[in-house]
């Protein structure tokens, strides 16, 4: 009943953050990983937005090119795993470490950050079961009180009893 009662009345609001992004995508040839790393290496020191604008549409091959690398508010939680530490800890300017992808080298500048609300989804449908016995089973009560943290605990403890009546709800 607590679990239940917390959903339901959860709020479900909070601060969010987003994020403003330039990308670089530097193709990797064969041949030529030393050549792209060196390059990638001198782009990760730009410190301008312009600056990193222009390199983006001179030797970006990313579709965001055209744009000169500029990428439109992103999510931060919506962000691939392994970019969310590069870009957490960057600041307005600064640039990400080359980061290895699939035949291409990528390269991030943080334009922009956001606090934002956060809503979370509403809950479309809650589970929950209903386990019925004698209220003048003792035992059985003080087992679940001292057994039972979470609904999945019943079904351990149901097949023991074959009088009760374990339902289960969505």
């Amino acid at each position: 009943e607590t679990q239940l009662e917390r959903v339901l009345n959860s709020t479900g609001t909070g601060a969010g953050l987003r994020v403003l992004l330039t990308e670089i995508i530097l193709p990797v040839k064969r041949g030529q990983e030393q050549k792209a790393q060196v390059l990638a290496d001198e782009l990760s020191k730009i410190t301008t937005q312009d600056e990193f604008s222009q390199a983006a549409r001179k030797y970006s091959a990313a579709p965001t090119r055209a744009t000169g690398g500029r990428v439109k508010w992103q999510k931060f939680d919506e962000l691939p795993a392994v970019l969310k530490p590069l870009i957490f800890g960057l600041a307005p300017g600064e640039v990400t470490e080359p980061l290895r992808i699939r035949n291409a080298i990528a390269l991030f500048q943080l334009r922009g950050v956001e606090e934002t609300l956060y809503t979370q989804p509403k809950v479309g449908n809650i589970d929950y079961l209903t386990y019925t016995y004698q209220s003048s089973d003792i035992e059985i009560s003080t087992k679940l009180t001292s057994e039972v943290n979470h609904c999945d605990d019943l079904y351990s403890i149901a097949p023991e009893n074959p009088s009760h009546i374990l339902k289960h709800f969505s």
